[in-house]
Order: structure tokens, then sequence, then C-alpha cells
């Protein structure tokens, strides 16, 4: 906040020359900066040491530039895998899951699968939905992906929906 200065402007006949003087008196002590010919406004900063005005770049640049500088290295002979082998690995470690009784865990990949069109976890979400092995017990979603999985050729999927449309339940799944 600027100071108070007294007002103790001579006013006998008062001359420009004491009011230009008692305006440079005011504007040094509040430390304000000129703008045009007669307007002042806003503190003046403080001078920089030159050092400290050539470190703040320095600074700045080796804060927000050095990570943008920064990058994984890529192996040019790195394998790339093809979308069928990620799927097949999935389904292998949804399979593990399975026989290890973690139906929750080998429900959620087989979710997963099935919705990217994976056949075989199609079919197994299906059972599962059926027999509610790690999802809630849904006969409409076990048909759905049983029917799913048959439309697109998966012979126990054919098998499966044949026993469900004479009313018989479908065979437990082994290995």
């Amino acid at each position: 906040m600027p100071k108070r200065v007294s007002t103790n402007f001579p006013t006998d006949d008062g001359s420009l020359r004491q009011l230009a003087e008692f305006i440079e008196k005011i504007r040094l002590e509040n430390n304000y900066r000129p703008v045009g010919k007669w307007r002042y406004y806003g503190r003046m900063s403080p001078s920089w040491p030159p050092r400290l005005r050539l470190l703040i770049p320095v600074l700045l640049i080796s804060v927000l530039g050095l990570p943008a500088c920064t990058t994984v290295p890529v192996e040019p002979n790195a394998k790339k895998e093809s979308p069928e082998e990620v799927s097949a690995a999935l389904f292998e470690r949804a399979k593990g899951l399975y026989l290890s009784e973690d139906y929750a865990g080998s429900a959620g990949l087989m979710y997963t699968l099935a919705e990217h069109g994976h056949l075989q976890a199609q079919y197994v979400l299906g059972y599962m939905y059926y027999y509610g092995l790690g999802v809630p017990r849904n006969e409409k979603e076990a048909i759905r992906w049983i029917a799913t999985a048959a439309a697109r050729g998966h012979a126990k999927a054919k098998q499966a929906l044949d026993l469900l449309d004479k009313g018989e339940p479908v065979p437990r799944l082994t290995q």
C-alpha cells in the first residue's frame, strides 16, 4: 500500500514548478514509475543483479525442458506381437485362473476377450453365466454368449445351444 504523504503543498500563489516538485516527491516516496508524460501508476520492480537475470532463464529451461527430452529407448529388433498372439496369451491366463478356481478373475478376462470376438472366450463366458461362476447366474446372458459363439462356428457352443433348446442343462466344462 502506498505511503501517506503529507499534503503540505504550498498554497500561497503556487507555481507550476512547486507543483511538479511535489508530484516528483510523491512519486519517489511511493516508488511509482512513469507511464506516459503525466500519468503514474504501478510499482517499479526492483532491479535484479545481472547474474540472477541470466540464471532464471537457465533454470526455467532446465526444469521445463529436460523432461520433454527424455524418451523410452526402443529396441530396433523388438518382437511385436500380433493381436491374435495377445488374445491367445490372455485366454491361456484366463483358463489358468478358471482351473485354479479363481472364477471372478477368469470371468473378467473372458468378458474382455469375448467382447473383442475371441470365439472360445465367448463360449466359456456363456457357460460361466449359465452356472454363475465368477458372475451372477444369468440364463439370458448365457444364451446370448453361447449363441454368439455357435453362430460363428464353435462346435461345443452349437451342441450346448441344442441342449438349451431342448431344456436340458449345458454339460460341465472339462479342461
